[in-house]
């Protein structure tokens, strides 16, 4: 066949129209998987940070029984024989209390002389703490701060991984006595935490860059490109990698690209097979031209149909910006009349004026190499909408290089999140304005307190409060005031110190502390609000008589006690007026 033969031209025709149309569904497929994988990573990304606290929680929570060692060590430090009879007893409670909690060490002068359980342990027994560099280096600053810490996993002289948490002891005069220790054990730590219990269409693990192996979950989760995080545990710089991604990888097809596909191919048959006929009949085709048109009509309708019913709005622009086509969605998104002329005007007066120099910066990105951006921008609309964009630049063809935009109405989340900042801001207000004291208390540290006496076998806590009133006062020292309003500075004082927040132990004189073990009993039993009345001190030392009313809000199955409301009314003068008229009224 030669180049004059009139069937060879209709045949190139036909076949750039097949291609054409193949690419332009090939380009709309690849937006939608990439829409669809864009998703999926946004979920698996909310999941990784929630996989990070996990394992940064579980580590903390066991770590405060380092706390209660220490306060074992405080209370007869000084008697050999109280450590040496009294230390194996309360170490196996100690151990008992906790999910991970491996062995309990004390160490007088940094030298380890305590252990409990011994067995499995011996390698560790009489180790001098301060004789290793690093661990010199991690330990001097803590003794001086009295800070905790905690450093791990590390491969231990007992043999095994784990997680050591050290807390300075000192003398009554304030010398350095020696460190208290806990050794939590690292398989059980993975064991307790989200990366151990994943479900099947995700995989997750978590290792230390340094050490190069997966320490928790799946050696695979660290490949085909999953979602990272890196966080710290404890006061080292110890850094941890969690990587999670699904379990089959990610798709590869968006879920209608089967539709996408099919209507793509029937339409680029049908076009192809139009244009080879209209090239190569054109006396015959007169004849069938309009049932040709009407049947291109149809294939072309069933095409658009994807692109103009696509619940997100798609919209194509050339560099300067002038738009080729949109869908209806994009008039929708935007708060446009649906007949609103769009074609050839500027798709950046779309943009909020406020968000035109940033949308610059992102098209400039585009224009350096960059394969796609994102963003979450205001439309330049009759009302205040805000839409997520994910935009590409593409073979245009003739057309050249375009720009295509997936646009989505996020509207409504966005207001959501104003409107709760909002209401957060309300209640600040109402908050700092109220004319009675109100402050906000952490009762978390008497939970974790009881939480030890139970498993000592403590059953009757107002008798063993009552019995007990240096563990009474301890206890009472963990009741933080962590926020207070201007009436309540202006009722106690300034709440602030040089150290941090008070204690609720700070503000009450020492004949009060008993009355307060009906607010430990309450906590104990579980209830959610108290009412009561307690004598405490002015800022210029004098006696006050206070009503206190405390509230903790439910959370789930037992109340919140880290976040309690307290509020305050300052009845001296009236029992003082009592205090008149009672001698009148006799």
């Amino acid at each position: 066949m030669t180049s004059n033969d009139p069937g060879v031209k209709p045949k190139y025709l036909a076949s750039a129209v097949f291609l054409l149309i193949l690419a332009i569904t090939a380009i709309t497929d690849a937006f939608a998987r990439e829409a669809h994988v864009s998703s999926i990573r946004s979920e698996i990304s909310a999941e990784a940070d929630a996989l990070a606290r996990d394992v940064s929680d579980v580590i903390a929570r066991e770590s405060a029984a380092v706390n209660t060692l220490a306060a074992f060590v405080e209370l007869g430090k000084d008697d050999p024989k109280h450590l040496r009879d009294d230390f194996p007893t309360f170490a196996e409670a100690l151990v008992d209390s906790g999910e991970t909690i491996r062995a309990v060490q004390l160490a007088p002068g940094s030298t380890i002389k305590y252990i409990h359980p011994l067995e499995g342990n011996e390698a560790a027994m009489n180790l001098d703490l301060l004789a290793d560099p690093d661990r010199r280096a991690l330990l001097l600053p803590a003794i001086e701060d009295g800070t905790t810490v905690i450093q791990g996993p590390v491969e231990l002289v007992q043999g095994g991984l784990g997680v050591l948490v050290r807390r300075p002891v000192y003398n009554e005069d304030g010398s350095y006595w020696g460190m208290a220790a806990i050794l939590l054990d690292w398989p059980s730590i993975a064991e307790l935490t989200q990366l151990d219990r994943m479900d099947g269409e995700t995989l997750a693990g978590a290792r230390l860059p340094d050490m190069g192996e997966v320490i928790i979950g799946e050696e695979v989760a660290f490949e085909n490109d999953p979602v990272k995080r890196e966080f710290r545990v404890g006061a080292t710089d110890t850094v941890w990698e969690i990587a999670v991604r699904p379990s089959d990888g990610w798709p590869t097809a968006a879920p209608a690209s089967w539709y996408i596909w099919g209507a793509g191919i029937v339409v680029a048959i049908l076009a192809g097979a139009a244009t080879f006929v209209l090239a190569a009949r054109p006396e015959a085709l007169r004849r069938e031209r309009e049932k040709a048109r009407a049947e291109l009509a149809f294939a072309e309708a069933r095409y658009q149909a994807t692109f103009q019913q696509a619940g997100v709005g798609v919209l194509i622009a050339d560099l300067d910006g002038r738009i080729i086509s949109v869908n209806p969605a994009i008039r929708r998104i935007i708060g446009l009349a649906d007949d609103e002329e769009l074609e050839g005007t500027d798709a950046r007066e779309l943009v909020h004026p406020d968000d035109r120099a940033r949308n610059e910066l992102l098209l400039k990105e585009l224009m350096a190499g960059r394969k796609s951006v994102q963003a979450e921008l205001r439309a330049n609309g009759p009302d205040e909408r805000w839409c997520r964009t994910n935009t590409a630049l593409i073979d245009g063809g003739a057309h050249g290089r375009l720009f295509v935009s997936m646009v989505e109405d996020v509207t409504v989340r966005r207001n959501a999140e104003v409107a709760l900042a909002r209401s957060e801001m309300r209640f600040r207000q109402l908050f700092e304005q109220a004319p009675i004291a109100i402050q906000r208390e952490d009762h978390s540290g008497v939970v974790e307190a009881f939480a030890q006496l139970r498993a000592m076998g403590v059953s009757d806590i107002r008798k063993y409060l009552e019995d007990s009133p240096e563990e009474l006062r301890r206890i009472l020292g963990t009741v933080r005031i962590i926020d207070a309003n201007p009436a309540a500075r202006e009722l106690q004082g300034h709440l602030e110190t040089s150290e941090g927040q008070l204690t609720l132990l700070d503000r009450l004189t020492e004949p009060t502390h008993a009355t307060f073990i009906e607010t430990l009993v309450a906590v104990w039993e579980g209830n959610s609000s108290l009412e009561q009345s307690v004598e405490t001190l002015d800022p210029d030392g004098l006696p006050r008589h206070l009503n206190v009313r405390w509230h903790a809000p439910s959370s789930g199955p037992t109340p919140d006690y880290a976040n309690v409301m307290v509020t305050i009314a300052d009845i001296t003068e009236l029992r003082e007026v009592q205090n008149r008229l009672e001698p009148r009224i006799d």
